[in-house]
């Protein structure tokens, strides 16, 4: 939705000139755990004893 969205106003289309970030960069932030402070190991989200994710 947000990548369409992005799309149909004209962002992140390098062939147009424009410098701003490709969608896919864009995607890679809003789903990376780590950003939510979730500690990951070779992309994986790490758990406690109790299966809930540990923050970092």
């Amino acid at each position: 939705m947000i990548r369409a969205r992005r799309w149909e106003q004209g962002l992140g289309n390098p062939r147009a000139g424009t410098k701003r970030m490709a969608h896919h960069h864009v995607e890679h932030i809003l789903t990376n755990p780590r950003l939510v402070g979730y500690r990951t190991y070779h992309g994986e989200i790490l758990t406690g004893d109790g299966g809930e994710p540990i923050k970092g």
